[in-house]
């Protein structure tokens, strides 16, 4: 579970996600129920879908009409743009998907103000990211030098990732701290967006698989008991978890009530 080293290239690093996607059936195995879960919060499975982030470009092979961009060139991705300064005209989106990037983004607000601006009414963005449990704070801790830190400002307009240089720079306790620990001050924030849909999940099977970075400690065979103990660690899940899945949905603007001040 080590991250790229920051001598790579941002480009070289998707390149060898992209590699590892395609050999190691595992990976493949995990996202696709991620994926899953995603597919069915599209409000329209047809509509103008936007991914940002899209890194080594895996989701256009579960939702092909996916528009998929990130900040820097793949030659598998559709664009290049920023989730903070969307190219993108008002209201006409239906769906924005946010995997695994709300942790590297310099400035989580600015995100929110884009979606906002940019999907029609109804319209969602589903964000998928590190969940921080006491069990997967721990394994991060030990194992994973992205930081986790809760003490940060995620609401402040400077740049979460000090410089702003790095596209690896994280902190991966943004989501759990926007949606768990501080979800009043986000409505507060962001009256525009229901929060329709919060969730938890991978317990064990991710870890162990190495994800992107490193080797697998699952084989092949053990992929199906592995999701039996997944399924019966449900009921601690949110002891456990590694992941969420957050959806938002854009309100009308006449269906607009403002919460209480925070």
């Amino acid at each position: 579970m080590r991250v790229p080293a920051r001598t790579s290239s941002a480009h070289d690093i998707l390149k060898r996600h992209r590699e590892v996607w395609a050999r190691k059936h595992i990976l493949r195995e995990i996202y696709q129920e991620w994926y899953q879960r995603i597919l069915e919060q599209f409000p329209q499975p047809s509509g103008r879908i936007l991914e940002v982030g899209g890194g080594s470009g895996n989701l256009k092979e579960y939702c092909p009409a996916v528009v998929s961009s990130d900040v820097v060139f793949c030659d598998w991705l559709d664009v290049i743009l920023d989730a903070e300064r969307l190219p993108v005209v008002e209201g006409i989106l239906d769906a924005i998907v946010v995997v695994d990037v709300l942790h590297h983004v310099g400035h989580p607000v600015k995100v929110f103000r884009e979606a906002i601006r940019t999907l029609r009414p109804g319209g969602r963005i589903i964000i998928l990211d590190v969940y921080i449990s006491p069990f997967s704070h721990l394994v991060l801790k030990l194992v994973h030098p992205e930081r986790v830190d809760f003490a940060q400002d995620v609401w402040s307009e400077e740049h979460l990732g000090g410089d702003g240089q790095d596209p690896w720079d994280a902190n991966q306790a943004v989501a759990t701290k926007m949606f768990w620990r501080e979800v009043t001050r986000f409505k507060t924030y962001f009256p525009q967006l229901n929060l329709i849909k919060r969730d938890f999940f991978s317990y064990i099977m991710y870890p162990l698989s190495g994800g992107f970075e490193s080797r697998s400690l699952i084989p092949q065979w053990g992929i199906v008991p592995m999701r039996r103990i997944e399924r019966a660690l449900t009921p601690v899940g949110r002891f456990l978890s590694f992941r969420c899945l957050v959806v938002l949905e854009k309100s009308d603007p006449s269906e607009i009530v403002s919460p209480p001040p925070y």
